[in-house]
C-alpha cells in the first residue's frame, strides 16, 4: 500500500532501494541517499542508470548478484563494495534483496535493503592485523604460546596458538584451534590424570600455575614439557588463561644425570649453562660455580661466598616468597626447593632466575646441613610472559587498557559498588572528524592524534579511574565512587 511504501522507503533507518534487472535505480530511501553521498533521491535516480558501472567497485559482482537472484529469487547477506558518489571512497555494504513479480509472473524489479558495514569490516581487518602482530612476536618465543578458555566441565577451547606447536607436537595451530582436546592424546598415560587434576585446580587462580608432564609424539618420541599460565579473565562458565609451553626434555635429561652423582650433576649443569651453588647451611658458607658468578657479572673472586650476603642481592619483593619456599623444603614439606626470583647483578640490573635445589645431608635431629642447587636464567621467558600479558590486556598504540581489561575492571567495580553502596559512571567518548584527519593527513597523523587524546583524557582523571580504548577513535571512561 502507499502507506507501507512510505514507511519502507522513507522511515527505514538503513538503506532501501528498488532497481530493475538492467541495473537502473527506481527508488532509494533517505538513508541510502545519505549513505552514498547524493543530495536527494531524484538526483540519485538520475545519476544511477547502471549500478554495475556507476556504484559497484567491481562490476562483475553485479552479475553474481543477478545469478543468485535468478536461482533463488532472493539474495541474502550479499557483501560488496560501492562507491561514495562525492568522495569516491569505498563503502562496504550488506545487501538483502528479493525479486518482485507481476501477476503474470513477469519480473518487475528487485527490492531490498542495504546496510553500511564499513566500520565492522575495518574492525575485522584491524583485528587481523593485531593478531598478525601478535603472531610475529610469539613466533620469536621458543615453545608454544597460547590463549585457552578452560570450561568448568573440563573441556577447553584454544583461542590463540603460536607456530611453536608444530615443533612440540607436529600439528598445525589451526588443528588445535578446531579441537581443544587434541593435545591430550599426546600425553603419557602415566601423567594424564595428574595433569588433568592440575588443570582443574587452575580455575580461578590469579597467580601463575606451572605443570610438567611427558608427551609421546606420533613418531614415538618421548618429550618432557613445561606449561606456565596465568589468569586473564573469568566468568560463570570458566576461565581464560594465557601461557607458554616449553620443551624441557633436555633439562629433564640433565636433571636425571645429575642425580647419579654430585660431581656429574655439577659438571652437566655447567655444560648446560646453569649456575651451580653449594650451601653449607649451618655455617652459612655458600660456594658458587664459575658459571653462576658469570651469570651475574662477577669475576672469580668478586662474589660473596656467604648465603646471607647473597640473599641481600634478591629483589625485596621476591625475598619473602623465596624464604617461604626454602623453609618448606627444609621442613620436608616439598621434595625439592624451587623458586623464581630476581637477583641484582654487578652492574645494577635485575635478572630473573629459576633456582632449584635439594638438601643432601641432615643432622641427627633432621636439620639441614648441606644443600646443592642451580640457577637458571629465565629473564627472556619472563619478558615473553610480560609481553603476552601486555598484548592481551592493553592497546598497542595508546597503551590504554583494551576491551578485555575494561570488562574485567568494570565487573570488579560493579561488585565493589554493590558491596559498598556507592555509585559508578561510564562515559563513552569519540573524536569528531577523526576520519577527516586520517583522510587528509594520513594514518600516522591519526595515530599521533589518538595517542595525544589518550594522554589528555588520562590526565583529567583520578588514579582510581580507568580510560580504555575500544577501537578506532572510541574511548570509554570508568568512574567509580561518584556522587
Amino acid at each position: 500500500t502507499p502507506d507501507n511504501s512510505i514507511f519502507f522507503f522513507e522511515l527505514l533507518p538503513i538503506g532501501a532501494y528498488r532497481s530493475n534487472e538492467a541495473g537502473q535505480l527506481l527508488r532509494a530511501n533517505a538513508a541510502l541517499v545519505h549513505m552514498l553521498g547524493f543530495d536527494n533521491e531524484a538526483a540519485m535516480i538520475a545519476a544511477v542508470t547502471d549500478v554495475a558501472n556507476e556504484l559497484y567497485v567491481d562490476g562483475r559482482q553485479r552479475e553474481q548478484f543477478k545469478e543468485l537472484m535468478a536461482r533463488d529469487g532472493k539474495v541474502v547477506n550479499f557483501v560488496t563494495e560501492l562507491y561514495h558518489h562525492k568522495t569516491r571512497q569505498r563503502v562496504w555494504i550488506r545487501d538483502n534483496s528479493h525479486a518482485v513479480y507481476s501477476e503474470q509472473d513477469e519480473l518487475l524489479y528487485f527490492e531490498g535493503t542495504i546496510e553500511d558495514i564499513t566500520a565492522s569490516r575495518l574492525a575485522e581487518q584491524a583485528l587481523r592485523d593485531s593478531e598478525a602482530q601478535l603472531r610475529t612476536v610469539t613466533d620469536q618465543v621458543p615453545g608454544m604460546v597460547f590463549l585457552v578458555y578452560l570450561r568448568r566441565d573440563g573441556t577447553r577451547q584454544y583461542r590463540f596458538v603460536s607456530e611453536g606447536v608444530r615443533s612440540l607436537f607436529g600439528v598445525a595451530p589451526e588443528a588445535l584451534l578446531a579441537d581443544g582436546a587434541l593435545l591430550r592424546r599426546f600425553r603419557h598415560p602415566d601423567d594424564d590424570l595428574k595433569t588433568e587434576e592440575e588443570l582443574r585446580e587452575l580455575h580461578g587462580q590469579a597467580q601463575s600455575g606451572t605443570s610438567q608432564f611427558r608427551v609421546v609424539t606420533d613418531d614415538g618420541s618421548l618429550k618432557w614439557v613445561e606449561v606456565t599460565s596465568s589468569l586473564v579473565s573469568m566468568d560463570e562458565q570458566g576461565t581464560l588463561r594465557c601461557g607458554v609451553m616449553f620443551d624441557i626434555t633436555e633439562r629433564k635429561r640433565i636433571e636425571t644425570l645429575l642425580r647419579e652423582t654430585e660431581e656429574r650433576w655439577k659438571l652437566a649443569l655447567e655444560g648446560a649453562g646453569d649456575g651451580v651453588w653449594d650451601w653449607y647451611v649451618q655455617t652459612g658458607v655458600e660456594y658458587f660455580s664459575k658459571r653462576c658468578k658469570e651469570m651475574y657479572g662477577y669475576g672469580e673472586d668478586e662474589m660473596p661466598e656467604r648465603a646471607d650476603l647473597f640473599d641481600e642481592l634478591t629483589h625485596p619483593d621476591d625475598l619473602a616468597q623465596m624464604e617461604r619456599d626454602r623453609q618448606a623444603h627444609f621442613d620436608g614439606l616439598t621434595p625439592t626447593y624451587v623458586n623464581e626470583h630476581r637477583i641484582r647483578c654487578k652492574d645494577g640490573s635485575w635478572k630473573w632466575v629459576l633456582t632449584r635445589g635439594m638438601v643432601i645431608s641432615r643432622d641427627a635431629q633432621g636439620k639441614p646441613l648441606r644443600m646443592i642447587g642451580t640457577h637458571t636464567d629465565i629473564t627472556e621467558r619472563k619478558k615473553s610472559e610480560a609481553t603476552i600479558w601486555q598484548q592481551a590486556n592493553f592497546d598497542t598504540l595508546t597503551g590504554l587498557p583494551n576491551r578485555r581489561m575494561l570488562r574485567d575492571r568494570l565487573e570488579q567495580e560493579i561488585l565493589k559498588a554493590k558491596r559498598d553502596g556507592t555509585q559508578l559512571a561510564i562515559l563513552f567518548l569519540d573524536l569528531d572528524h577523526f576520519k577527516e584527519v586520517n583522510d587528509s593527513l594520513g594514518h600516522d597523523s591519526g595515530d599521533a592524534l589518538l595517542v595525544e587524546a589518550a594522554a589528555r583524557i588520562r590526565a583529567c582523571l583520578r588514579e582510581s579511574d580507568t580510560v580504555a580504548r575500544m577501537g578506532g577513535d572510541e574511548f570509554t571512561v570508568l568512574l567509580p565512587n561518584v556522587s
